[in-house]
């Protein structure tokens, strides 16, 4: 392999970066240092800071587009760079990111962390930060440091940076073709960016500011003044003084060898769900402050602030999404408004709420629960269509799929019979019956199948039926049928485990399991991969046994405390590896379909784990449309026999 140009830029901006993103940062951002090395060469650097023009060599390097770049979280150099005319942003294929390379190998992507969690050299970030809070963010009045012994040190820094990112990426697997080929299009991707109704956005969050202020009055009156608002420990123990036995069990945790309470989100809807249940375990108010924290948390309304705050000057919302974002699935995930776990209600008359907000109307519904109704609507295009094609149950079909026994084929003959119903089929099988018709309720069937394919139990079950707004009765039995009525489920649970065991034992030996294959690396640290039907591997990295026997990994999104002498580990079970497969695969599914889409010419602008986002003028809405389907029902070659089914729609908002 040629060798490549390992760079790493410091830069200055009067944009706030983390708020507006690196696009908008890219384009009004000065270059303070440029550190450089080709190869094994020696270490160089630029410091326009002393007002040193660009290095002969440093120029023709990046001025050869043949020759390979690599930086960690390689975006920012390339629209740095090209912002300042020294690179071309199109030329993407130029570029190796070891922050997307850590991710696929479930390792921590921030370099200030994957040093320390491959254990190859201690990284502290303390001075970095320091230096860069007094040197590349300005003051209160706006205005620089340009401390020349801070700037040298910062130079040092730079070059630091460099050593430690071209260990790191010696120290993992290299990317492959696939993987390469993914990144430039996810980059392509997020260069042509989401439209956004920024008017819109500006609207809502108007409401949600009103709405926060009213939860939080609320909680103060529910409290009788106890808790002024919905953050903070006051709340939670208030809470948690007012709850039976039953309840405070789903608020305590234990974490680091001590005993807390949470009242995140998972948790406020867990008590919910709870509270229809058994009320007499919520005393004095304490359901109606959990639900009044709901209100004021308002976690997915702040997205509204974010698409407007990310936005381009031309309306377009860039950088959005992140490659390998999901370490232990290789699943995208987005940074920013975290457009992946939008809100999937969407509402029927966009334009008419819109209306109703530009006179600051009321609302027609609960403010909080029309305005998520309005999430997707905010990606509008403002000439033209949004044309969204979307896999039908891909996961529910997936599981089966990677079983590749008799009995799931069977199961996935209610997927190919478009007269069968699995839902359906899954609730009578199940025992979940609606109560007033007496028939099998297909929306609880569809909350069976989504929470116990990967070895939920009623708690799992309990979770989403809340979030799907279902009520299901004796949930212990009816997990017992959906296990009796599904035994190619449970028969892959503890084959895929049982193969990760023997890989884990037995190194260099590959373990089969329905589609999906197990190797270990041996050593004192082993890795245990999971090839998927793809060939892509998952990486388990690090294994080690607790005092109970379980088996731990090295937990990627888990930062350790300062002083502690190996990266936190997370416990693995059957359903975390059979539910990364199921998800790997159908990541891979969509993977597959952004290269071979982008290469036949589709306007591919985002996606969204199921669903594929393009934008097109209004007269050739409906002919993408039945060009996306024709593409997305083309299985990749190693997907064969997985039954797909999609769903387009085409609007000039985005909905579902």
């Amino acid at each position: 392999m040629k060798p490549m140009l390992q760079l790493d830029l410091e830069t200055r901006s009067r944009v706030d970066l983390p708020k507006h993103g690196v696009y908008n940062y890219a384009d009004d951002c000065s270059i303070l240092i440029v550190s450089y090395k080709l190869g094994a060469g020696k270490m160089k650097r630029w410091e326009p800071w002393r007002g040193n023009g660009i290095p002969a060599d440093l120029a023709n390097m990046l001025a050869d587009r043949k020759l390979r770049l690599m930086a960690h979280n390689a975006a920012f150099e390339r629209l740095v760079l090209s912002a300042h005319k020294l690179v071309r942003r199109e030329d993407i294929s130029r570029w190796y990111c070891t922050a997307t390379q850590a991710r696929a190998c479930a390792m921590p992507a921030a370099l200030e962390d994957l040093p320390r969690a491959l254990g190859i050299m201690e990284r502290k970030d303390h001075e970095g930060a320091a230096l860069m809070r007094a040197l590349s963010i300005p003051d209160k009045d706006g205005n620089f440091s340009d401390d020349p012994v801070k700037l040298e040190r910062y130079g040092v820094y730079c070059d630091r940076d460099v050593e430690a990112m071209i260990a790191a990426h010696q120290s993992m697997p290299p990317m492959d073709d696939e993987t390469l080929e993914t990144y430039a299009v996810s980059e392509l991707i997020n260069d042509r960016g989401l439209p956004i109704d920024t008017e819109l956005c500006e609207y809502a969050v108007k409401y949600a500011e009103q709405e926060k202020s009213e939860a939080n009055a609320n909680i103060k009156a529910v409290t009788n003044g106890a808790c002024k608002t919905a953050k903070g420990t006051t709340l939670t123990s208030w809470v948690y003084e007012r709850l039976g036995a039953e309840a405070r069990k789903m608020m305590e945790r234990k974490k680091d060898g001590k005993n807390t309470l949470s009242l995140d989100s998972e948790t406020r809807a867990a008590l919910m769900n709870f509270a229809e249940e058994d009320p007499d375990e919520f005393h004095e108010g304490a359901l109606e402050a959990i639900e009044a924290a709901e209100a004021a948390a308002a976690a997915s309304i702040a997205k509204f602030q974010r698409m407007k705050n990310m936005a381009s000057p031309d309306g377009r919302l860039r950088g959005a999404f992140v490659m390998n974002g999901a370490s232990g699935t290789g699943r995208f995930a987005a940074r920013g408004a975290q457009l992946h776990n939008f809100p999937r209600k969407c509402a029927k008359n966009p334009e008419e709420i819109k209306a109703l907000m530009a006179k600051g109307k009321t609302l027609p519904g609960p403010v909080l629960q029309v305005l998520k109704s309005m999430l997707r609507a905010a990606i509008c295009s403002p000439n033209g269509v949004i044309v969204r094609g979307d896999w039908n149950a891909v996961e529910a079909r997936g599981l089966p799929w990677l079983s590749n026994t008799p009995a799931a084929e069977r199961y996935l003959d209610a997927f190919r019979d478009k007269t069968r119903d699995v839902y359906v089929e899954q609730a009578k099988a199940s025992g979940v019956f609606n109560r007033e018709t007496g028939e099998p309720d297909r929306q609880g069937g569809k909350v069976v199948v989504l929470s116990l394919g990967f070895g939920g139990a009623d708690g799992a079950l309990a979770m989403m039926s809340k979030a799907y707004g279902v009520s299901i009765g004796d949930k212990p039995l009816v997990v017992k049928r959906w296990r009796s009525a599904n035994r190619w489920a449970v028969k892959l649970w503890f084959d895929a485990f049982d193969a990760f065991r023997l890989a884990r034992r037995k190194p260099q030996q590959w373990f089969p399991a329905g589609r999906l294959a197990f190797c270990g690396t041996g050593g004192d640290d082993p890795t245990v991969c999971m090839r998927l039907p793809s060939g892509r591997l998952l990486y388990y990295p690090m294994l080690k046994t607790d005092k109970t026997d379980n088996i731990t990994y090295l937990k990627a999104a888990w930062k350790p405390k300062a002083d502690a002498k190996e990266w936190p580990h997370a416990k693995l079970w059957y359903g975390t590896v059979i539910e990364n497969a199921d998800q790997g695969s159908c990541a891979d599914l969509l993977r597959y379909n952004l290269v071979e889409g982008i290469k036949a010419g589709l306007p591919i602008i985002g996606h969204m784990h199921d669903e594929i986002i393009c934008e097109t003028a209004t007269k050739n809405g409906k002919r993408l449309a039945s060009q996306l389907e024709k593409h997305m029902m083309s299985a990749p070659p190693w997907a064969k026999g997985f039954p797909l089914a999609v769903e387009t729609d085409v609007n000039n908002r985005f909905r579902k």
